[in-house]
Order: C-alpha cells, then structure tokens, then sequence
C-alpha cells in the first residue's frame, strides 16, 4: 500500500502496489469503512483482513506511519500489517524495478 498522494503514486510506485493516502485513513474520512472494506474488513470483522506492507516516499515521510497508526486506530491486527521505511526513495536507490501507478 502507497500511503502517498494519488500524484506521487502515479508518477512512480512499487509494482503492485494500490494507493491508499494515509489521509484517506483518518477516522473522520466519511468513507473509511468503504476503504476498509476493500481491505478485507467486512462490519467490523478483520478475521479476512489482508495482510498490508505499508510504505511512502522514503524514510522520513510521515504518510506510512499515519497509516499504520489510523489503521491501528481502527482495530486492523498489528499482526497484518508491515512497515516498508525506506519506501520508493529506497527501493529506487537499490535499482529495484517501479511501475507508474495506475
């Protein structure tokens, strides 16, 4: 999961990776539920839950950690959940392949 801007994610991501901006996890997003949802959380059940490597521009972004927080927040298992720190910055330095997000 992308947590940055729909922009940053478009002009360069992790292949296979989905944008999921850390701002859209905040609990006063009306659409929360909806992006859980899509995550495998059905009513409040995370049993389906996917499991999520979170990442963002590098390691001194804040949107990763805000997303795993918000997600956190809102009951998704810590057990689910894996924290990419380097991000794109990173990965790009190590000449790993990246896609245009999409």
């Amino acid at each position: 999961v992308d947590a940055r801007l729909p922009d940053g994610f478009a002009a360069t991501t992790l292949p296979g990776a989905v944008n999921v901006p850390a701002a859209t996890l905040v609990p006063g997003n009306p659409y929360r539920d909806d992006l859980l949802a899509a995550l495998g959380v059905h009513g409040g059940d995370f049993s389906e839950a996917f499991d999520l490597v979170i990442f963002a521009g590098g390691p001194d972004s804040p949107d990763a950690p805000q997303a795993l927080r918000s997600l956190l927040d809102a009951g998704y298992p810590g057990g689910k959940l894996k924290y990419y720190r380097g991000g794109v910055q990173a990965w790009t330095t190590l000449g790993l392949s990246t896609a245009a997000g999409q």
